[in-house]
């Protein structure tokens, strides 16, 4: 995630298609959305939608969705460069007994510093997530992308993490 918001008045959208392995021989099918919509300077609302066809099941069903908000601070500060900071909250809307949701709420609070050196952009990320069946999640991540020549690029995500509690997610 970059430190960038959607400018005041505009929305933006940002959708795709996961399959996460589940089993050996099982995989899930999802279409995580993400909806923005700029508030004000340096300042967006996310809603989170998403759909899940679980492996144990040929319908596809209501995932969980969120909100969040991301509020850029301050933009080419000498070492976190354009800092934001993402406050978000996930509401159990799927259903557990369906496999399409988590049946947990999720606080979230995530830390993003972005820089831009030459044609290369790098992103830092620091999280932390708290679930209400008492599970926790810390995460960091490091990318970066740059250009190799005309519409060629390259791009690498480096990431860990550490989950205690409930194996929800």
């Amino acid at each position: 995630t970059h430190a960038g918001t959607v400018a005041p008045g505009w929305f933006e959208i940002e959708t795709g298609f996961e399959r996460d392995h589940v089993a050996p021989g099982t995989s899930s099918l999802a279409t995580p959305t993400l909806l923005k919509f700029g508030v004000a300077p340096r300042v967006q609302f996310d809603v989170t939608l998403t759909t899940v066809q679980p492996s144990s099941s040929q319908s596809t069903g209501v995932g969980d969705g969120g909100i969040g908000l991301k509020w850029r601070l301050a933009e080419g500060l000498p070492v976190l460069g354009d800092f934001a900071v993402q406050p978000s909250v996930k509401f159990p809307t799927g259903s557990v007994t369906r496999g399409t949701g988590t049946g947990t709420t999720d606080f979230s609070f995530l830390a993003i510093s972005s820089h831009v050196i030459g044609p290369t952009a790098l992103d830092v990320n620091a999280g932390y997530t708290r679930r209400s069946d008492a599970g926790s999640t810390a995460l960091w991540t490091v990318s970066t992308g740059t250009t190799i020549t005309g519409p060629l690029a390259w791009a690498a995500e480096l990431y860990g993490y550490a989950s205690s509690g409930s194996t929800a997610s």
